[in-house]
């Protein structure tokens, strides 16, 4: 299958314009008769047309509304008929397929750009780089997005990478974010993603260090907080109480259990009350976590959980269970 798709796809890309057009039902059928995918069409997208032809041009006059301005001709003459019909074509596979448009990588920009005119409402999933969308490509999506959007920015092999100006280019544009995982470095990010998420159904925000964080919406429905181990005097940052906060506190090292418990505490909402408190990576012994346990408890933190203060999960991630009943005493 793979081996036709491809054979498709090259006489798709060698053929002239006007024998390509010419013969794209056949071509169609061919793909289909392959098992092309959504990811095959949007290949096809990227053949490259030659000049433009006689047959181009007068197919091209049809891209200009009855009482084309001059803007509407120049426009016209970047259009090309066979790109529409195959990005329209990718657009639909795509949609059956994913249900959305995605965008992994600067290379997926292109062929998205071509598809949404087709499907301007459609969900649009982003995983990458903060860097892709500083380009001219991402810019020219966003102008054509009516739908909502979903960035996934946040990539732990990579390090720390802000996106606050990326946040901030999206004040006033039309695509709605419904989820955002992402790092951001300044209050203005922070005022940013409040006002373009404000419908957000998740937020996952890592920080590089404390930020006022009560701008977020308090709408969303999931509400994640990373942020590094803070010294002991450190100013209260509170989160919001609603929606009850997520927690993961990085850099639990050895020895670190004070710093630990002023970090929960400086971001605690007034309530006092976390949905989920973990340590990420942490190097803490058991006495440590019973220790910070006890410390927990006895400032009146408590995360949303029943039965016994304690400690779950593995070495990669720790729980803080903070419950009324304190956590229990290991026998001498």
């Amino acid at each position: 299958t793979a081996r036709a798709v491809s054979q498709v796809i090259a006489k798709l890309q060698s053929n002239n314009g006007s024998n390509v057009s010419a013969q794209w039902p056949q071509l169609q059928h061919r793909m289909r008769d392959a098992g092309a995918t959504a990811r095959d069409w949007r290949d096809a997208m990227h053949y490259r047309q030659p000049r433009a032809t006689a047959r181009d041009w007068r197919d091209a006059m049809h891209c200009c509304p009855p009482r084309a301005t001059a803007r509407d001709w120049r426009d016209a003459t970047q259009c090309r008929p066979l790109e529409v019909t195959v990005a329209n074509k990718a657009a639909q596979c795509s949609l059956k397929e994913d249900g959305k448009f995605m965008i992994k990588s600067e290379c997926d920009l292109d062929g998205v750009a071509m598809m949404l005119p087709h499907a301007p409402c459609t969900t649009l999933a982003v995983e990458a780089s903060p860097q892709v969308l500083r380009t001219a490509g991402w810019h020219k999506i966003v102008q054509l997005h009516r739908g909502d959007l979903r960035l996934n920015l946040l990539d732990w092999e990579t390090g720390f990478q802000p996106c606050d100006d990326v946040l901030e280019s999206l004040l006033g544009s039309k695509p709605r974010i419904k989820g955002f995982k992402g790092c951001i470095r300044t209050f203005t990010g922070i005022t940013a993603l409040a006002q373009i998420a404000s419908a957000a159904e998740y937020l996952h925000i890592r920080l590089e260090a404390p930020l006022d964080l009560r701008p977020l919406p308090r709408k969303c429905r999931y509400l994640r907080i990373y942020v590094p181990l803070t010294s002991t005097a450190m100013l209260a940052v509170p989160l919001p109480d609603l929606p009850s906060p997520h927690l993961t506190v990085l850099g639990a090292a050895a020895g670190s259990v004070e710093a630990v418990a002023q970090t929960v505490l400086a971001y605690a909402p007034s309530s006092k009350w976390y949905s989920d408190i973990a340590l990420h990576y942490p190097e803490l012994s058991e006495e440590e976590e019973r220790r910070l346990l006890t410390l927990l408890h006895e400032a009146g933190i408590r995360t949303n959980n029943a039965g016994t203060t304690r400690c779950e999960g593995h070495n990669k991630k720790r729980r803080l269970i903070i419950c009324n009943e304190p956590p229990t005493t290991p026998p001498p």
